[in-house]
């Protein structure tokens, strides 16, 4: 399960009275710019439109991990009242798409865990033949009349449930349709709709690109600039710098403020045909806005502008590198500004960029130090530092592997908290992909800061962290 949705923005969105125009680009050229994606594509890809698909699903689970093992091959006419599963009778439980069209079955079925199963069942009648589009939080498995038409066990959905489609089809007619849901660590959800096959179309080279211009006054007054973005969108015709190259990003920050003009600027981007072609079949999907491989065909990007005033810390304050007379503390902030640690009278100094390291000696054993991080106009973090004893027993907390479930986390973190432990060790798989910069804090830093500001860690690199240079910067190793 996908859990990095929660982002935190500040400053001034530059972009919030801006609007976003699509055009499509043929051998003929660039056809003028349309404010919807359909306008720009008309008459260049087949039309699809929805079809009816089924409303009530009726569900059964006992709510246990494991595998039913109920053969869905006998079913092929009548949807069942009751299933047999595991020796007992378990009734069927009447289930309706949310309003984004997503079935939660954890709220039918209890908390989801790695491999709890449920099937679910619907007739539908239909007119011609369909392309269903399903996504499922993890697993899943179909049959229509008794006989496997599509399954992902071999993989997974690889998306959040919603944004990423797997296809398959359908012919015409009566369909008993039956779908085992296998659940992963953090969600048990499932998604599906239908629609037409196109008919036959000589298809038509294209690409899509779609631009948003927005007007800055005085630029100069900001100190930096964040991009919500994937990190493909081009600033004035110019590509927007990442942090750290190899990394995925949602949220750019520490984009310089000289790159805006005074006046009018541009926010661009352009998918190539592949993209293209596979984002606009889905223009009439109602649950999945979705582009091939969870890419999403459509501009959504932001560039906020930042003063001093807005400096905060995304990540941190990190105590590290303890001993009994020194230590180590690390942060990132989201603008690429000097700050300053103050600790046991000491002043130390980190210059202008994202990630800080502040290596602090002259401390004594056994003691405790609070400490405050400051920029140039407020403080923005605060902890205690607790040196190391010379010499006797220590007392430790061992954790590992919380990713990708943080309230569980966060749980443990804040018990971890409550205790008087001399320093925590992690045993690594803090993210489900370290690769994704956003997944550090919102499934690791954040839901634990409590503990990561007031206890020392000593922290091992897991094969989910994937050797991010996120780790190495935090813990106190480059």
């Amino acid at each position: 399960m996908d859990t990095g949705h929660s982002l935190v923005h500040e400053g001034r969105d530059l972009t919030s009275e801006s609007r976003t125009e699509f055009r499509a680009v043929t051998v003929a050229g660039p056809s003028p710019w349309c404010p919807t994606l359909s306008a720009a594509v008309d008459r260049l890809v087949p039309e699809r439109k929805s079809l009816p698909w089924p409303s009530q699903w009726v569900a059964f689970s006992t709510g246990e991990q494991g595998h039913h093992g109920v053969d869905l091959a006998r079913f092929t006419d009548t949807v069942p009242l009751t299933l047999e599963i595991g020796g007992k009778e378990i009734p069927g439980v009447c289930l309706q798409p949310e309003e984004n069209g997503v079935i939660d079955l954890s709220k039918s079925f209890g908390e989801a865990k790695s491999r709890k199963c449920a099937i679910l069942f619907a007739r539908i009648q239909l007119l011609q033949a369909a392309t269903v589009h399903a996504g499922s939080d993890w697993w899943m498995r179909w049959w229509s009349n008794g006989r496997p038409v599509f399954d992902t066990m071999s993989r997974g959905n690889r998306w959040p449930v919603t944004e990423c489609a797997h296809e398959f089809s359908l012919g015409a007619g009566t369909i008993l349709i039956a779908v085992e849901v296998v659940s992963g660590n953090g969600g048990w959800s499932f998604a599906s709709e239908a629609t037409a096959q196109p008919c036959d179309h000589e298809p038509i080279p294209f690409q899509i690109e779609s631009r948003r211009i927005f007007h800055v006054e005085n630029p100069s007054r900001f100190v930096g600039l964040t991009a919500v973005s994937n990190g493909n969108v081009l600033l004035n015709s110019q590509p927007i710098p990442v942090p750290m190259e190899g990394l995925r990003y949602r949220q750019i920050p520490g984009i310089p403020a000289d790159r805006l003009h005074d006046g009018e600027n541009s926010l661009s981007l352009a998918w190539d045909e592949t993209q293209s072609r596979l984002g606009t079949r889905c223009l009439c999907l109602n649950t999945f806005q979705h582009s091939g491989e969870g890419r999403k065909l459509e501009m959504s990007d932001r560039i906020f502008g930042l003063t001093l005033e807005d400096l905060r810390l995304t990540t941190g304050p990190v105590i590290c590198d303890i001993s009994g007379d020194s230590a180590t503390i690390t942060c990132r902030t989201n603008l690429a500004v000097p700050i300053w640690l103050e600790v046991g009278g000491q002043r130390i100094a980190s210059s202008a960029g994202l990630f800080h390291r502040f290596p602090v000696s002259r401390l004594s054993p056994s003691s405790s130090y609070p400490f405050e991080i400051l920029g140039q106009t407020h403080p923005v973090g605060h902890g205690t530092i607790k040196t190391l004893q010379d010499s006797g027993d220590f007392v430790f907390a061992v954790v590992g592997d919380p990713s990708p479930v943080p309230r569980i986390w966060q749980n443990v973190a804040t018990e971890i908290t409550k205790n008087a432990v001399d320093f925590v060790v992690f045993l690594g798989d803090a993210t489900a992909h370290g690769l994704d910069d956003w997944r550090w804090d919102t499934e690791f830093f954040r839901p634990a800061t409590a503990l990561f500001a007031k206890f020392p860690v000593l922290a091992i690199n897991g094969n989910h962290d994937e050797n991010s240079l996120i780790f190495n910067r935090m813990f106190g190793n480059s």
